[in-house]
């Protein structure tokens, strides 16, 4: 359904993997969950509700799924659907980059280098940086320097 772009029936694919079992202790598949946030939280397929979307992030997060983590922390820094909370998104965040997923290295990265959630660190934002281009993400040349960092640092709103 997914690739038909016919998203309505993807997101009612996804809802009875996402599921819990009847006696709650079997989880859902947090990639279903996922899948079914993001649909929640976009309005695809589906009408938009973020505070479903949340619920099924958070799911799919607890079981410690890479996306969804990155997906939820960025909710919670922005406050947009989740909570305002940056210390919250910045540790949902380090908890998918611990999982080599290079975009979350390369958020953790931003958000070290400006202090959001995190004390800002410029030598472990640099080194950061270096570890997402490492997983193959395409880290501008400039965030590579310390001067760079620094500018990036200075941008903070």
């Amino acid at each position: 359904a997914m690739v038909n772009r016919d998203f309505a029936a993807a997101a009612k694919a996804f809802e009875g993997p996402a599921q819990t079992s009847d006696n709650g202790r079997e989880p859902g598949n947090p990639v279903a969950q996922y899948w079914l946030g993001t649909f929640l939280y976009n309005g695809t397929g589906v009408p938009m509700d973020r505070v479903a979307a949340v619920q099924w992030m958070s799911l799919a997060a607890a079981s410690q799924y890479a996306p969804a983590e990155l997906a939820l922390g960025l909710w919670h820094i922005e406050g947009r659907g989740a909570p305002l909370d940056p210390a919250e998104g910045t540790r949902l965040v380090a908890r998918a980059a611990d999982k080599d997923m290079p975009e979350a290295v390369m958020v953790l990265a931003a958000l070290t280098a400006q202090g959001v959630g995190v004390p800002r660190d410029q030598a472990q934002a640099l080194s950061l940086f270096a570890k997402a281009q490492k997983l193959g993400y395409a880290v501008p040349a400039e965030l590579l320097t310390p001067q760079g960092v620094a500018r990036l640092a200075a941008n903070r709103k």
